[in-house]
């Protein structure tokens, strides 16, 4: 059964994971990603993690983008063993009602997802945003808002204001 819950950036499970990606994933971006240098220097809010019994198989990351709004959906990785779990981030109690509970208690009133497409896999995931998300839970409530220079990277750009 896949149960979520906020970890710390610096905690066993997720240490553990980090040491899986560092030592198993090709894609050296995602590599970076779990980075000790990465992690570091990005101003991380918190982590949500999806387990598979007792073992932390997928997270989503959030920051603090401005006084209004919780990016979200940032370092999300699923470990490649468990992808056919494609569902993490748009299920009924994922990342994104997590992401949005987040951003309630701190009186955030917009999320904000950007994909910045680098490989095949975030290629298929903008086009998801681009062109379906009308027909997923939660995706279906951002609209999209363009592309923007984030960190030197231009990026898509989905809000949720609520």
């Amino acid at each position: 059964m896949i149960t979520y819950k906020t970890i710390d950036v610096y905690s066993e499970d997720l240490l553990a994971f980090r040491f899986s990606i560092q030592q198993n994933e090709l894609d050296k971006e995602y590599r970076y990603w779990f980075s000790e240098r990465k992690l570091r220097s990005s101003d991380i809010y918190n982590f949500e993690g999806a387990y598979l019994d007792d073992k932390l198989i997928s997270v989503s990351a959030t920051t603090l983008y401005n006084q209004n709004t919780l990016r979200i959906g940032q370092f999300h990785y699923t470990l490649p063993e468990y992808r056919q779990h494609r569902d993490f981030m748009c299920a009924k109690e994922g990342f994104i009602k997590r992401h949005k509970d987040t951003a309630q208690s701190l009186d955030k009133n917009t999320l904000l997802v950007a994909i910045h497409a680098f490989n095949r896999k975030t290629e298929q995931m903008l086009n998801v945003w681009l062109h379906r998300r009308h027909r997923i839970l939660w995706f279906k409530e951002f609209d999209y808002v363009g592309k923007r220079d984030i960190k030197n990277k231009e990026q898509h750009c989905f809000e949720y204001r609520y």
